[in-house]
């Protein structure tokens, strides 16, 4: 592929990925102003350990797993999921292959980690889409 053709893609893809990161903030949005902020500060006045199974699924958490009673699967508005492992002192945020992610031992930390931060993506630096698909264009390829 010579240069012009892949500074074509690039430019395509960048356009995609714009279009793509404005379609969500209107989903985030309309999902905000959906959601029961009144409950939503209720759940939030609670310690962690007072949450109950009703409250975690009016947060949009769901069992992942019929075999694990305490891992909860939360996904964003495209469906990429994270999950979350409830302990003894909180819960663990958990990635890829389950992979831990952090602790959280509030509630506010937990609605941060999972509607903030993962389904809403309201902490989100923004990202220059045109830097990072030219970083990828011009890394060596390793064989």
């Amino acid at each position: 592929m010579d240069k012009f053709d892949a500074d074509k893609i690039i430019k395509s893809m960048v356009e995609y990925a714009k279009k793509d990161e404005k379609e969500y903030k209107k989903r985030a949005e309309n999902y905000i102003n959906n959601l029961d902020l009144k409950r939503l500060a209720e759940i939030k006045k609670k310690p962690l350990k007072e949450i109950q199974e009703e409250d975690l699924k009016f947060m949009g958490f769901y069992k992942a797993s019929r075999n694990e009673d305490n891992l909860y699967a939360y996904e964003n508005l495209d469906g990429g999921k994270i999950y979350f492992e409830r302990t003894d002192n909180g819960f663990e945020k958990r990635g890829f292959r389950l992979k831990k992610l952090s602790n959280i031992s509030t509630v506010e930390e937990l609605i941060e980690h999972s509607l903030i931060d993962w389904r809403l993506k309201l902490n989100r630096e923004p990202i220059d889409w045109e830097k990072w698909f030219n970083d990828i264009k011009n890394r060596e390829i390793p064989f």
